[in-house]
Parts: C-alpha cells; sequence; structure tokens
C-alpha cells in the first residue's frame, strides 16, 4: 500500500502529515457486538403488495446491520423529500463481488489468536453467503507484502546466484497460515474467487537485487512470467483455482521498507504482451490480466498500457487504489475502453484519520462503495480482513491500518469495524452478476446512493446518510416509500422484481445450439448487446444483431458482436462426462475472441477467431476435453476481445458432441522417407506427410503461397540466403510436425530462422507434448523477407527417432504470427559435435558500461543468455577473445541484446596488436548475426563495431566461434 497517500472525499481531513505514529487501539472504537444468530434473521420476508425490507447501520452502533419493519410502496405524490429516483430501464457494469485480502497477517492473527471455535464463527461471518455477509472475492498477495511476517519470495537466491530455471520455487511457505485459510473461506462460501498481485520479483531478477525498490531486469522477463505460471499452477493443485492477477502492486511506488517493484506503463504492456500473456497461453491457463493497479490519480496509466494493441488484446481490464484521487478517473478510463473491466482492487483506512466508527463507516460507504460502483466498478475490495490491536503484524510500510476486524491478541476479542458494516451493506444483498441501474445521485448534499438489479429480479438500493435531516424518498416505476434515515447512517432497502421469466425448454447437449436461440428475458437477463437495434434485421426483435448466414444449411448467424456482449443458453446435459465443443466462426480480418461458461465457470479459455477472410467464410474452432455435470445448466458465450475490424466477429452455432474413446492416431510419415538428421538444419516446408491433422493444423483452405507441396501449407519462395521456400501466413493454433533423428542425446540450442513486417507473434516446440522451448518470440524485422535468428538455448533431447511439432501461440501486431524458414539445433559446448571455442575464454573489451563488472566482456563467452557484455555509448567499441592458440576460424554466431552493432568487422591477429579483418558487416539489424563461410587463422579474434543500432551502445549476449579444434604448434610459413 502507498500510505504516502490516502483516501479522496473523506469527510474527515485525512493526510500523511496529520497521522500520529500510533494513535488509539481499534478496540477503542466499540466491542463486538454481531453474533452469528443476527445474521440468520437477514432473509426477507415475503409480504402482502410490494415492501421494501430495509436494514441500517448507524454510526453510534445503536444499529448494526438491523433489520427495520418493511415500509410499503405507494402510489407518488409530490413531496418535499430529497427523492432517489430508481430506473431499472438504464443499466451499466455487471457486478462481480466485493471482498478484502486473507494477507499472511491476516492468516496468522487467525490462526494463533483464536481458538478453532472463534475462528470459525468469525469466518462464517465474513464468508458465508447465508448466515454472514458473503464476501466473494479474495485479493492475495503473491510472496510478500508489507503485512507478512517477513520479506520473502517463492523462489529466494542468496545474493549474487541466480535461478532462472525456477528449480528452487516453492510455495511451502502459504501453507502454513495463508492457504488453510483461504481453504476455509472456499468452504463457506463455495462461489468465492481469488484474485493474486505481487509486490515484488524475486531479488535477484531485480536491478537492485533485492525485493525492495528497483525494476525488473530485462533478461529475467521470461522467468519472471514462469515465476506467475509455476505460482497459478501451485495454488491450482492445492484446490485454489485463481481466476485474475494483476501485474504489479503500485508499479509507480516502491518504499523502502517493504516490497515493492517500479515499473512504467511501457514495460507493461511489454511484459504483458511477449512474456506473460505467452507464458499463459503455453501452460493452457485462463486466468485473466488485469493492468496497473494504483490509484485514482493516474488514469493514463492504463490507458498507456491498453494503447499498445498487443498487450490489450491480452489484458482484461484494470485495477485501482483509492488512496488518491477521485473515483472519477475509472469512468474516463471505460469511456475510452469500455470492453476492458475495472476492479477497485485494495483500500484501507487509517486509525489516525478515520478514528471512529462512524468516520469509517460513512467514508466507505460513500466514498469506497458508492464511488467506486457508481464509475464502472465491477469489484470492490478492502485490504486486510483482519489485524490485530496495533494494526499488524506488519514489516515496514502502514503503521495504522485498519482491517475489516480487530482481533486483540491479548484476549481473543473480536471487533467487527465500521468497513466490516459498510461492506455487508452490498455484499450482503447484491448478487454476483447483479446489474447496476440508474439512481439519482446528490452529491454534495450529503445523501448518496448506488442501486441494483439482481439476477433472480430483485432490486437493491443502498443509501449513505453523512448529515442530512428528515426523510428520504425513493420513487419506483411510479411508486414511492420514504424513510428516515439517522445522519451518519447507511442503509440497505431490497423490494422483489416481477419474477424473471422462466427458463425456456433445456436445448439439449449432445448437440447443435444454434447462435441466434439464445433465451427470451430481455437485456441483461438473456443477452447483453451494447447497441440499440438489431442491425441484421433478421428473426428475433431483440437489439442481438442477427443476419442470414450462407454458411452450410443456411439459417442465421449472430454478428456484430462487441467486446463485453454476451448471449445465455439453457441446457439440458443428458449425461455428465467430457465433450467436444465446435464453435462456427468467421471473420473478415483478424478476429477477437470469446469464451464460454456454463454456470458461470469458464470452461473453454479464450477462443480466438481467425481471419477466414470473410464475414460468411466459415471455420470451426474446437475444444476438447470439456466437462460438464448432468441436467439444467446455464451456458454463456461471452465475447472477451475485439478484433482488428472493430468486432469480434460472427457466430453461427456451437456443437457439443460426447467425447468417445480416442481411436488410435494415424502417425506421420518424414517428408521424403528419411527422419531429418539433428544435429542439422530442417527446413520448414519439409514438414511430415499425412495430412491435416496428422502432419499439421492450418486454419485456412488452399496453399496461398502455392508452392513447392499440395496441401493447405501455406509455402512461398524466400529471398533469404539460399532460396528455397519459407512457410508463412502462420496463424494462432496452427502447427506443423517433424520427424527427427536425434543422432546424440544432449543439450541442444534451438536457432529458428524467422521474419516479419511488424512486432510477430510467438510459438514453441515440442516433442512428444512436452514443451521444450517455452514461448519464442518473431521480432519486427521490418519485411516478411527480412530474416533473423531466434534462439533457444538448453534444448534437452534423446537420441532416436522422434517427433517435434511448431505450435503457434499469438498472434503479433498484424494478426499473423509471422514466417519461418528453418529450424537449426546445434549441440551445445562439452557434447560431441561443434565447439565453441571461445566459451570461457579470456576476453577483453574497449570499454564497459558504468564500469560496472556485471557487463564485463567474460559475461559474453559464459553460455549463459541471462549475462552480456555492455560497452560505454561511443563508436568504435570492440570486444576480443584469446582462443590461447593460434586455430582456423570457420563461423562466428553474435547473439545480440536489444543493442547491436549495425555496421562491424570480424579480426583475427596473432599478437592482440594487428588485426586482420576476415568478414565486414554492412546493415546488421541485430538480433543473431549468424557469419558462416569465413577463413581466418589467429590466436585472438574480435568484433569491432563501428557504427552503433541504436543510441546506446553495444550489447551482446554471446560472442561464439567455431573452426578447427586443432592448434597450430608454430606459427605456418
Amino acid at each position: 500500500m502507498d500510505s504516502s497517500l490516502i483516501p479522496a472525499n473523506t469527510p474527515t481531513t485525512m493526510s500523511a502529515a496529520s497521522r500520529p505514529s500510533m494513535v488509539a487501539r481499534v478496540a477503542a472504537l466499540g466491542i463486538m457486538a454481531v453474533g452469528l444468530g443476527q445474521f440468520v434473521s437477514l432473509i426477507p420476508a415475503q409480504a402482502q403488495g410490494r415492501r421494501a425490507s430495509v436494514w441500517v447501520t448507524s454510526g453510534d452502533r445503536s444499529r448494526l446491520l438491523e433489520q427495520q419493519p418493511d415500509v410499503p410502496f405507494v402510489s407518488d405524490t409530490t413531496s418535499p423529500n430529497l427523492t432517489i429516483d430508481v430506473r431499472a430501464d438504464q443499466t451499466f457494469q455487471q457486478i462481480e463481488g466485493f471482498g478484502a485480502s486473507l494477507t499472511e497477517s491476516s492468516a496468522w492473527l487467525l490462526a494463533t489468536a483464536l481458538t478453532d471455535g472463534e475462528r470459525a464463527t468469525l469466518m462464517t461471518q465474513f464468508f458465508h453467503p447465508v448466515v454472514g455477509i458473503g464476501l466473494d472475492v479474495l485479493r492475495q498477495p503473491i510472496g510478500a507484502s508489507d503485512f507478512a511476517l517477513s520479506h520473502y519470495p517463492y523462489d529466494d537466491m542468496p545474493t549474487g546466484q541466480r535461478d532462472p530455471g525456477l528449480q528452487q520455487f516453492s510455495i511451502a511457505r502459504d501453507r502454513t497460515y495463508v492457504i488453510p485459510a483461504v481453504r476455509q473461506a472456499m468452504q463457506l462460501n463455495p462461489g468465492l474467487r481469488v484474485m493474486a498481485t505481487p509486490w515484488s520479483a524475486p531479488g535477484w531478477m531485480k536491478t537492485l537485487g533485492s525485493m525492495i525498490r528497483g525494476e525488473l531486469k530485462r533478461e529475467n522477463y521470461a522467468p519472471y512470467a514462469a515465476y506467475f505460471v509455476k505460482f497459478l499452477q501451485a495454488y491450482a493443485a492445492e484446490g485454489i483455482p485463481v481466476e485474475t492477477v494483476t501485474v504489479q502492486n503500485e508499479p509507480h511506488f516502491t518504499a523502502e521498507d517493504y516490497p515493492g517493484m517500479y515499473m512504467t506503463s511501457a514495460d507493461q504492456a511489454t511484459f504483458v504482451r511477449d512474456y506473460l500473456a505467452p507464458a499463459f497461453l503455453q501452460a493452457h491457463l485462463t486466468t485473466k490480466i488485469l493492468a496497473f493497479d494504483q490509484n485514482w490519480n493516474e488514469p493514463n496509466y492504463p490507458l498507456e498500457v491498453f494503447s499498445d494493441a498487443g498487450a490489450r488484446a491480452s489484458i482484461a481490464g484494470s485495477a485501482f487504489h483509492c488512496y488518491a484521487g477521485n473515483p472519477s478517473a475509472m469512468t474516463s478510463v471505460h469511456a475510452s475502453y469500455p470492453d476492458k473491466s475495472i476492479h477497485v482492487t485494495e483500500c484501507s483506512l487509517f486509525a489516525g484519520t478515520t478514528p471512529t466508527f462512524a468516520d469509517s463507516l460513512i467514508w466507505t460507504t460513500r466514498a469506497l462503495l458508492i464511488g467506486s460502483l457508481r464509475n464502472w466498478a465491477q469489484t470492490v475490495i478492502t485490504w486486510n480482513l483482519v489485524l490485530d490491536q496495533q494494526y499488524g503484524p506488519h514489516t515496514g510500510g502502514c503503521i495504522d491500518c485498519t482491517g475489516l476486524a480487530t482481533i486483540d491478541r491479548a484476549t481473543g476479542r473480536v471487533t467487527l469495524n465500521g468497513e466490516f458494516y459498510a461492506l455487508a451493506h452490498v455484499s450482503k444483498f447484491v448478487q454476483r452478476g447483479a446489474d447496476r441501474i440508474e439512481s439519482t445521485t446528490f452529491g454534495t448534499q450529503g445523501v448518496d446512493d448506488v442501486a441494483f438489479r439482481n439476477p433472480d429480479g430483485s432490486y437493491v438500493l443502498v443509501v449513505s446518510n453523512s448529515w442530512q435531516t428528515g426523510a428520504i424518498k425513493v420513487r419506483f416505476g411510479g411508486e414511492s416509500f420514504t424513510f428516515a434515515l439517522a445522519p451518519g447512517s447507511v442503509a440497505t432497502f431490497t423490494w422483489p422484481g416481477g419474477a424473471p421469466p422462466p427458463p425456456p425448454p433445456g436445448q439439449a447437449i449432445p448437440g447443435r445450439i444454434e447462435a441466434e436461440n439464445f433465451n427470451d428475458g430481455g437485456e441483461g437477463r438473456s443477452y447483453h448487446d451494447s447497441t440499440a437495434g438489431n442491425t441484421g434485421g433478421q428473426y428475433r426483435n431483440t437489439d442481438v444483431d442477427i443476419e442470414a448466414t450462407s454458411d452450410v444449411g443456411g439459417g442465421y448467424n449472430v454478428g456484430w458482436m462487441k467486446a463485453g456482449e454476451w448471449l445465455e443458453y439453457s441446457t439440458d446435459v443428458a449425461n455428465a462426462g467430457t465433450f467436444t465443443v465446435e464453435a462456427q466462426v468467421a471473420s473478415n480480418g483478424p478476429g477477437g475472441g470469446f469464451h464460454i461458461e456454463v454456470n458461470g465457470i469458464d470452461k473453454t479459455g479464450r477462443m480466438t477467431i481467425p481471419d477466414t477472410r470473410g464475414w460468411q467464410s466459415w471455420v470451426t474452432l474446437t475444444r476438447t476435453n470439456v466437462p460438464l455435470e448432468a441436467g439444467a445448466q446455464r451456458l454463456r458465450v461471452i465475447v472477451d476481445a475485439n478484433g482488428a475490424t472493430g468486432d469480434a466477429g460472427n457466430l453461427n452455432y456451437l456443437r457439443f458432441t460426447a467425447a468417445n474413446p480416442t481411436p488410435p492416431p494415424i502417425a506421420p510419415t518424414p517428408f521424403g522417407g528419411t527422419a531429418a538428421a539433428v544435429p542439422g538444419t530442417i527446413e520448414a516446408e519439409n514438414f511430415d506427410n499425412g495430412g491435416e491433422s496428422v502432419a499439421y493444423h492450418d486454419l485456412s483452405a488452399g496453399n496461398s503461397g502455392g508452392q513447392y507441396r499440395a496441401g493447405d501449407v501455406d509455402i512461398q519462395g524466400t529471398t533469404d540466403t539460399g532460396g528455397g521456400y519459407n512457410v508463412g501466413w502462420l496463424a494462432v493454433s496452427e502447427w506443423l510436425k517433424y520427424t527427427v533423428n536425434v543422432t546424440t542425446a544432449g543439450t541442444y540450442t534451438l536457432d529458428v530462422r524467422v521474419a516479419a513486417n511488424g512486432p510477430g507473434g510467438t510459438f514453441h516446440v515440442e516433442s512428444n507434448d512436452v514443451d521444450l522451448t517455452g514461448p519464442m518470440a518473431i521480432p519486427n524485422t521490418g519485411s516478411w523477407q527480412t530474416w533473423r535468428l531466434v534462439t533457444k538455448p538448453g534444448v534437452t533431447l534423446a537420441a532416436g527417432v522422434q517427433v517435434l511439432r511448431l505450435v503457434i501461440d499469438a498472434a503479433g501486431s498484424t494478426g499473423i504470427v509471422g514466417n519461418i524458414n528453418h529450424l537449426r539445433l546445434t549441440l551445445a559446448d562439452g557434447a560431441p559435435g561443434p565447439t565453441n571455442l571461445a566459451l570461457g575464454r579470456p576476453a577483453s573489451s574497449s570499454s564497459t558500461e558504468g564500469g560496472a563488472s556485471g557487463y564485463d566482456a567474460s559475461r559474453a563467452v559464459d553460455a549463459s543468455m541471462s549475462t552480456r557484455w555492455s560497452s560505454a555509448f561511443a563508436d568504435p567499441q570492440w570486444i576480443a577473445v584469446d582462443l590461447g592458440a593460434r586455430r582456423d576460424i570457420t563461423r562466428v554466431v553474435l547473439r545480440w541484446e536489444a543493442a547491436y552493432g549495425a555496421d562491424y568487422q570480424v579480426q583475427m591477429s596473432d599478437d592482440n596488436a594487428t588485426w586482420t579483418t576476415i568478414r565486414t558487416v554492412i546493415g546488421s539489424d541485430g538480433g543473431i548475426d549468424d557469419l558462416t563461410g569465413l577463413s581466418g587463422s589467429g590466436r585472438y579474434i574480435r568484433v569491432l563495431g563501428t557504427r552503433r543500432g541504436t543510441v546506446w551502445g553495444y550489447s551482446l549476449w554471446e560472442f561464439e566461434v567455431y573452426g578447427s579444434t586443432a592448434q597450430y604448434l608454430s606459427r605456418p610459413v
């Protein structure tokens, strides 16, 4: 928490300077006054006619979520009362839930300061949806926050040591207090969802080598993305699926005494686009990603992240804190990107600035809850669930933060604070999936409110009264009621609506569901459509856009689908089991994405609509192994993202088929009859024989390039060195198989020759369904025929014949992944095969960036792609290697970082003084320069850079030298 900033619009002046270092104990605010029995009576009683049920909490604690006598609706007449008009015909965002955080501090208190019975009572009050207040969202720190017993990551290393493979990763610490508490909450509320947030990467990944302050090193972006994946997989294995993550807690604030990590909006976009989202895709994770996660006063941060099209496609929404600015900032973000969800993910009050129960009750209700919900927040989460009488335990950070409840460690006494009751007034009554609806707001007049329509048709109105006297009138549908709400109090009113329409007969599964046959019930109940009118003008009189289709079988399709829209279908599943889901889709350009939920649970993950080259050119997307329970099920198609045209695409139907025993797979056979030799080069166009779904998967009919082979794989002639062909027009989820014969088991380096006219997508290479490489990104090479190598060291292969599969994971900025010419596998040093003569040899350079030993020349000859030589910012610069003896050189590989040599010479010398140039390079574009066909001899070899490719100096991951391992015993004549 950025405790240097404070909640906006508070009734009490709140500033960091005004807060004493320690204030009166939280227990002084009042004693615990609510037991389980009181919550049992919160279910509205049935009444004759329309009546509103009422619950009140008063600032003097005389009423604590206490039910009042029902008030009747009467025909509306003019009166001088403040009138709140509630209108169900205007809807806003859909509510996802309310909650807090089970920090390690909170979980430790629950485990150590209470008996088992006391803990069960308190957790029931928090989470049970009937006899408690039904909190249904937890935001969990990934590793330590300031509210932990000590600072810890999940992969700690001694100073100076690294673990890029995350071999030491473990969530064992969380199993002591945090995981048992989260599991207990999930047992009490089976609908509870978990969000997770890191305060810092492990220190060894950062610029300062510490969890405190600093930034993430660029070379650790991939390991950090893998760190997220391991966390999500580990928590899922504990029975705690994580639905959403934010990239970084408070990326623009780093404290001096607790974990934090600075991250610019540009860096966050890069991390998500090129590392985190591809890693999730590769691991088959459907966890949503949120940007930002800091205060209302910086709305430009999420806007800048969303301005990156590649990042925006993978980010579900943005997250905010309450400590500075105004919640109206969220409305400005919503106006720019209405398809992105908005969440308030942290807000704590301070004992020094909201010292009374009334202060915390009114501020939390009015400024946090009503203010956030009226500005498009779908989730509101406070900070610590419980803290002790000294506002801890904490390790740095806030010294007087309050929780929803306070536990006195000396006595075990529990006090439910004002924040608890404020949350209760929404979380107890507003159901997940409720729509916020229009209601009158009074701004500075002391009364404010927010209204909802629940999925069951009932209505909820939450009202906060800071200082007004006199009765308040609520008007709805030509009727009204009045209620005298005392100053300093909060009330929740509920009343029944018309009975929701009965669900239509369930559509049969297995079977085919036509997209246009969504349920009856109207906007917000059976569908959500963001534009007025049926654009296609066909079939049904609703706002859903339906048109006639020319697909096989005719009929209709739903079109003009946009992010945030959804369609609901009642279904009847004949038998529980595993199903294959097919979705018939079309798009005239790279499409967007959607997923399928059943009873609110995502069953498919993001399904991306490819460019089918026409709004009526149809392809089938497939998801296998989708589990469904028997009986009546509520199915929703939810549009997640728009495509390049501004629409997601068209949907014709869904088809569900029960999984049958899988027949023996048809094995692909090697192209040309002989498995490709490894070590060696594999031409991309020489994929196996066997056809669609056996040797390859291609989404578009026909060979777009029209070259080399018959089939649907798109092959074209290439102008790359050596000519031949490349595979192009690669789309997400396509794949190619290659049967290879690995002559020597060992560790290999994979080089892939790629091109893209814009930032490309990502792919990976696997063997026997085991991912060998992780995501490999195709850079912007400048054109579709400008070629560069991307590399992945450390690829382990067993000896013998096996099938490699190249799988396309994510699209680039053009909607296409890129082109691939060939794959080359070479054995790493230490195994039989080409030997890197420079490995571990003494190296020197003209300069080292900042004089820092971490960037010296030896780092370019250590076979590690996580270390590099970096020079000062000038020309010329050189790096030289002493090969130990005079050798014949035939090949040099330069693996550049972002700063590279555009013009340079490769030179050799016998005395490290007189140099002979053996290759001159003009106009390199960085990446990997593989210089073959060299002819030179000498003991010393160097690269002399004469023109930089960037404003920076020269930055080289690895300088590899190959040639004869024989050395001259004496200089030749």
